[in-house]
Order: structure tokens, then C-alpha cells, then sequence
């Protein structure tokens, strides 16, 4: 039996390899390409509200793209969808090398946010396809692709940086690489079982816990995302009325990701938190407890501790999502990855949106207490959907 098991293993996590691969790519490409445009449009010199519009016209279709990918992936596969993908991102990111003037790059900037809405669903779909109904072999998957899209939007800023200075414009093409070289993963990767779900055996937890869970984590995904997507916009700015230096808005900022690595990491070695209302709960407050720090504080040492609370909770409450959105059944799996992006995408939008509406009309703390108030909200609906579950479920509280 230990050998049948190794070799199943074996089986399943080559060609997961291969989908966590191209999601390395795919974002190191994303961060790449989102740096470089910036600096595109500063040497065509647009004004900051075209900059500021150039870092959220992907969001713009990302949202309804990704409702409708995941639903088109469950009919279609997840093949066609992938690829579809990868092949948007190349055309519209060397469209972007090409561009003379802003307006060029807000329209291929939002074609890019609608090829990655059509990416992202569909490859977490497979992901669980190819893990079967090995619980912990998806959580160990999910984990491990979690690193590797963050890591990817880690170090891509920084190859970014280094082209740009040496290649100038020609800096796009290491974003048009990187899509070209993702095309290879779809092709080479099986189609998973997803079509084999009426085979599969009976959840273990009753169908309508998961769903409980699957919302009390949606509940506190928008709301982590939304401090993360209100601080990438805000605290550059705040850094520099306060006097810290690029260099130390940078490291500060840096903290977020690690963070994040750090508790995909810790969800790889353990799946102890899953089907567990504390660490659901316990991600917004400690966000809230995070962004109340921020908005008191200027010291440097106290942001570092908000934001590797605030990264580390981002990070729990994205794989929380996504696993029980998974787990729920194989039927419709795709269509509720979807919906997950969807709440990811919509957080990252209304946060910095959010977040420069309070900076303008108050201060630029007061970015800090409106996501604290996102997050006080989150945590009603949690509550009120615990009170449920445990109502139709007979469970204790």
C-alpha cells in the first residue's frame, strides 16, 4: 500500500510541478511588465492620474473575466482556457513594447487584466484536478504554487529595475519571454480527472461546512486583500511625507511578501488550520489589529510588524479560499475558483480606490482606518455565517 502510494504521488506531482512552474512565470512576468510600463509612461510623460490609471486598468476586466473563465474552463477544460491565456498576455504585452503613447498602453494594459482573469481560475481548477482526492497532496500543491506566484511578483520588480536601466524599452521583452515559455506548460501537462467527479467518493466534511467555510473565507480574503491593495497604493506616498527614503519604503514593503512566502510555507507542512473558525476569524483581526497599528504609529520598526501581520493573514486567508472552494465538490469547481479571483481582484481595486478617496479628503492615515472598518464588517459576516452553519449543521459554535 506504501508503494501504491508513492507511485500515485509520483503520478500526480510532476505534472503539478509544471502548472506551479508557469504560475512563477506568468506573475514574474506580470511584475516585470507593471514596473516597465511605469517607466514607459514616465518617459512619455504622463500625468500621475494616467500612472495611477495605468496600475488598475487590469483590474478593470479582470473581475467578470474571471466569473466567467472558471465557468467556461468546467465546460471547455482547463487546457483551452490556459492557453488562451498565455496567448493574450504575449500579444497584448508585445503590443505594450510597441506602444508610443498612453492611451496605447491603458488598452493593452486592460486587454492584459482580462488575459490573466482568463489564466488564473482554470490553472487552480486543474491543480485540483491532477490532485485527485488527495487532501493533503492538493494542500501541498496549493502551497507550493502560492510561493511561487509570490515569489514571482518579488523578484520580478527587481529584474525589471536592472532592464530598464540597460535596455531601456526593450525591458518589455523579458514579460513577452516569459509568456512565450508559459505556452509550453499547458501543452504538456495532462488534462487531470475532472471529468471523473461522478466516481469520486463522498466528502468526509458535509458539503454545506465547506460552503460555510468557502464564504467565511471569501469574507476575510476582500478584506486582507483590501488592506494589501490600499497599502501598495498609499504607503509610498505616506513613506515620503514622513521622510523615509526609497530604499527604506522599499524594505519596508518587501516584509509584505515575505510574509506571505513564509505562511504559504507553513500551510505546505500542515493542513492543521483547515475546517478551523479561529484562524479564519483570527486573519481579519489581526489585519484590523495591523492597520489600527499603522494608522498610530511612524516609526519604521512598528510598520514591519503591521505589515508582516497583514501579509502573513493575506496569505492564510487566500489559501483558505481557494482550498474550500476546491474541496467543495468537482462539479463546478472551476466556476468557484472563479468567483474566488473575483473577490481577490475586487479587493485589490476598491482598496487603493478606497484608500486614495480617504488619503484625499482626510490624511494619509486615513487609508489605515477605512480598511479597519472593511475588516470590522468582514467580521460580522463571518459571525453571521458561522451562526448559520452552526444552526443548519447541529455544530457547536
Amino acid at each position: 500500500m506504501k508503494q501504491a502510494s508513492v507511485g500515485r504521488l509520483s503520478v500526480l506531482c510532476a505534472p503539478a510541478l509544471g502548472l506551479i512552474f508557469m504560475s512563477f512565470l506568468v506573475d514574474f512576468g506580470v511584475a516585470c511588465l507593471m514596473l516597465v510600463a511605469q517607466f514607459r509612461a514616465l518617459d512619455l510623460g504622463v500625468s500621475p492620474l494616467v500612472s495611477g490609471l495605468l496600475g488598475t486598468a487590469g483590474f478593470v476586466l479582470y473581475v467578470p473575466v474571471s466569473l466567467m473563465a472558471g465557468h467556461f474552463s468546467d465546460r471547455l477544460g482547463r487546457r483551452p482556457m490556459a492557453l488562451l491565456s498565455c496567448l493574450l498576455c504575449l500579444l497584448s504585452w508585445l503590443a505594450m513594447w510597441r506602444a508610443d503613447n498612453a492611451n496605447q498602453l491603458l488598452t493593452f494594459a486592460t486587454v492584459s487584466g482580462a488575459a490573466l482573469g482568463l489564466f488564473w481560475p482554470p490553472l487552480q481548477a486543474w491543480l485540483a484536478d491532477l490532485s485527485g482526492d488527495d487532501g493533503p497532496l492538493l494542500n501541498r500543491n496549493l502551497a507550493l504554487f502560492n510561493i511561487a506566484w509570490t515569489f514571482g511578483l518579488m523578484v520580478g520588480p527587481l529584474a525589471a529595475g536592472l532592464a530598464w536601466e540597460y535596455w531601456r524599452t526593450n525591458a518589455f521583452l523579458i514579460p513577452v519571454g516569459t509568456a512565450s515559455l508559459s505556452l509550453l506548460a499547458p501543452l504538456l501537462t495532462p488534462r487531470g480527472r475532472h471529468h471523473e467527479a461522478s466516481e469520486a467518493p463522498p466528502p468526509r466534511v458535509p458539503p454545506a461546512v465547506v460552503k460555510a467555510f468557502m464564504l467565511m473565507a471569501w469574507c476575510a480574503a476582500f478584506a486582507s486583500t483590501f488592506a494589501r491593495g490600499m497599502i501598495g497604493a498609499m504607503f509610498p506616498r505616506l513613506g515620503e511625507s514622513l521622510g523615509y527614503s526609497p530604499a527604506l519604503v522599499g524594505r519596508i514593503m518587501f516584509v509584505l511578501g515575505a510574509a506571505q512566502i513564509a505562511t504559504f510555507a507553513m500551510t505546505r507542512i500542515s493542513s492543521r488550520w483547515q475546517y478551523q473558525r479561529g484562524p479564519l476569524v483570527a486573519t481579519v483581526a489581526v489585519t484590523l489589529l495591523g492597520l489600527l497599528l499603522a494608522q498610530l504609529t511612524s516609526s519604521p520598526w512598528l510598520f514591519v510588524l503591521s505589515f508582516a501581520a497583514i501579509g502573513g493573514a493575506t496569505s492564510l486567508t487566500f489559501v483558505s479560499g481557494i482550498t474550500y472552494a476546491l474541496h467543495l465538490s468537482a462539479e463546478g469547481r472551476g466556476r468557484r475558483a472563479g468567483i474566488h479571483e473575483a473577490v481577490i481582484g475586487a479587493g485589490l481595486v476598491i482598496g487603493p480606490l478606497s484608500g486614495g478617496w480617504a488619503a484625499q479628503v482626510l490624511d494619509l492615515k486615513a487609508p489605515f482606518g477605512v480598511g479597519a472598518l472593511v475588516c470590522a464588517l468582514a467580521l460580522v459576516g463571518q459571525l453571521v455565517i458561522a451562526t448559520r452553519m452552526a444552526a443548519r449543521t447541529a455544530l457547536a459554535p
